[in-house]
């Protein structure tokens, strides 16, 4: 028997943030829907019934985590093909993976016949497969579909993989880390050693942050700056 629960915006059932409750027309009827955000990095919309009643506890990661522990028992463990799937899934869903900004963040997702299961993967693309290629996809702004990925050398697949194009602020004190596509704010110091304050979703914010601790360090805004300071909001003073 479910346990009912009284969950509502702001809570967290199962591997579910609940970050806005609506009403919903269905034409005949209304429900309730809950915007919810879960761990796996994914956004559903389940009806706010369910997740009350403990129904609905994931955005279906949860089952297809516990597919993924049955099929792990059944042998997929150790083949080449279970890793591919495993490292596909976490690039795409898992947003603390470290190339998740290149995929999952571009909007890159898995089709969902490949997402449901690894064993739909394998009967897919077990006889495409290559020993020693690694999988690509054809359209690397297109997503992981049997339509779209091919078997390719390593060394191919590398030289494939999207460029970073090289990202610089018009603020001093300001970089850009692409590794966890944020912002740097930081300053140097009287003795010329490097002062970090923190990474920021935005430029405007790591500037603003940069320009004030150099100011309040100094007693004066950067040299050369004095074009930023109305457009970031700063006082000449």
């Amino acid at each position: 028997m479910r346990i009912k629960n009284s969950a509502t915006t702001g809570d967290k059932v199962g591997r579910l943030r609940i970050k806005e409750v609506y009403q919903k027309d269905f034409g005949t009827y209304k429900k309730k829907v809950a915007i919810c955000q879960c761990d796996c990095g994914r956004e559903t919309s389940p009806n706010l019934s369910d997740i009350r009643s403990g129904k609905t506890v994931s955005c279906g990661c949860y089952n297809n985590d516990i597919k993924a522990e049955r099929e792990f028992k059944h042998g997929y463990a150790d083949t080449k093909l279970y890793s591919v799937y495993r490292g596909m899934m976490a690039r795409c869903y898992q947003v603390d993976h470290k190339s998740y900004h290149n995929y999952g963040g571009r909007g890159i997702e898995v089709c969902e016949r490949w997402f449901e299961s690894v064993i739909n993967f394998v009967e897919d693309v077990s006889d495409l497969y290559v020993d020693g290629y690694d999988m690509d996809r054809i359209n690397n702004d297109g997503c992981y579909c049997l339509e779209n990925i091919r078997w390719v050398p390593r060394k191919v697949n590398l030289r494939n993989k999207r460029k970073q194009p090289k990202v610089t602020s018009k603020y001093k004190f300001v970089s850009y880390d692409s590794f966890r596509n944020k912002w740097k704010s930081y300053m140097l110091d009287s003795d010329g050693k490097q002062m970090n304050f923190g990474r920021f979703n935005s430029e405007v914010e790591a500037a603003k942050v940069s320009y004030s601790k150099f100011k309040e360090y100094y007693g004066f805004w950067p040299p050369y700056c004095e074009d930023h300071l109305s457009e970031l909001g700063l006082s000449e003073g």
